[in-house]
């Protein structure tokens, strides 16, 4: 059970965490200080609200996963890429399950073979932790997309997602025009 005891301010509101035990003829009742727990993620809730607030006009898709690689963090932009629905994100998907539905979604490379696509689904996941990996993907429909995967503390790895179609078509049609 947690309790929360006002202050005259809020630098001075308290958080304790009960315990009760009841006994044969008496209850007993641990009180743990948890002020600092409750103020820590407080802190950690508005900074993520802030990181998605900044992210959210950007035209660059973000997808950041927490060192259990689950989904933790993405802005709007990664559903107009993606076309994953925004109730399959917010459940935290595992990494591995949100390359699948982009793969099924054929928003992504289709491989030749399963078993190898997921091997190397493995080494980009590593590959990004290490902070080396990029690479443009040419989509069915005629899409290019760069996937640029970077390390975070804490074992954490941010994905970010562009569409670079409108670029590729012009180093194309330059490099025709030249030849």
């Amino acid at each position: 059970l947690r309790v929360h005891l006002e202050g005259s301010t809020s630098s001075h509101n308290q958080h304790f965490e009960l315990s009760i035990l009841p006994g044969d003829d008496d209850v007993v009742i641990y009180a743990n200080d948890v002020t600092r727990l409750v103020e820590a993620d407080s802190v950690r809730n508005d900074f993520v609200q802030t990181l998605t607030k900044s992210f959210a006009d950007l035209s660059t898709g973000l997808a950041v996963f927490d060192r259990e690689l689950r989904l933790v963090l993405f802005n709007p932009a990664i559903l107009d890429l993606t076309d994953l629905p925004a109730d399959f994100l917010t459940v935290r998907p595992h990494m591995m399950e949100f390359f699948d539905r982009l793969r099924d979604n054929h928003m992504m490379p289709e491989p030749k073979s399963y078993a190898t696509w997921r091997s190397q689904i493995s080494d980009m996941i590593k590959s990004a932790a290490d902070g080396h990996y990029s690479e443009s993907w040419s989509l069915p429909g005629g899409l290019t997309y760069k996937l640029t995967g970077r390390p975070h503390p804490n074992g954490a790895v941010a994905f970010l997602i562009e569409d670079i179609t409108d670029e590729m078509t012009m180093t194309r049609q330059s490099r025709s025009q030249v030849e």
